[in-house]
């Protein structure tokens, strides 16, 4: 897994809306990714600014590149960034990840163990409609 880090600075006073415009832009573009494992936004408000940092974590180079393209080492800035951002910082750094906490793994693994119920369900419920009309419940 990588960890992806981003850094900006927001005026104080329009922290609150900043991140309120992440979750509508970065985050959604982030979340929607296949490939990305969730984000972490960190906040910090000292000296009338406010501090960001964004960790996202993906499974792999090839799924940051389905979102930040091929340059993946630079940041990712969208159309109302200018509006709020009192800094672009024209890269981001990225780390592999050598230690999760517990609750995350088990997290992890309970979405996986879902999906893979939902997906042994919808199979099994495939089949028995199949059987009842005579037909396999094979896909093609």
């Amino acid at each position: 897994m990588i960890a992806r880090i981003w850094h900006g600075v927001t005026p104080g006073s329009k922290g609150n809306a900043y991140v309120e415009y992440l979750r509508e832009s970065g985050i959604k573009a982030y979340e929607s990714t296949d490939g990305c494992r969730g984000v972490f936004v960190l906040r910090r408000d000292l000296q009338g600014k406010s501090d960001f940092v964004l960790i996202s974590l993906w499974d792999s180079y090839t799924a940051i590149e389905r979102f930040a393209g091929p340059e993946y080492e630079r940041a990712v800035y969208y159309p109302h960034d200018k509006e709020f951002l009192v800094e672009f910082e024209p890269n981001v750094s990225h780390y592999d990840v050598v230690q999760m906490p517990q609750t995350a793994t088990r997290k992890a693994a309970r979405r996986a163990a879902t999906r893979t119920d939902i997906t042994k369900a919808a199979r099994s419920s495939r089949s028995r409609v199949a059987s009842r009309h005579g037909r396999s419940s094979r896909r093609r």
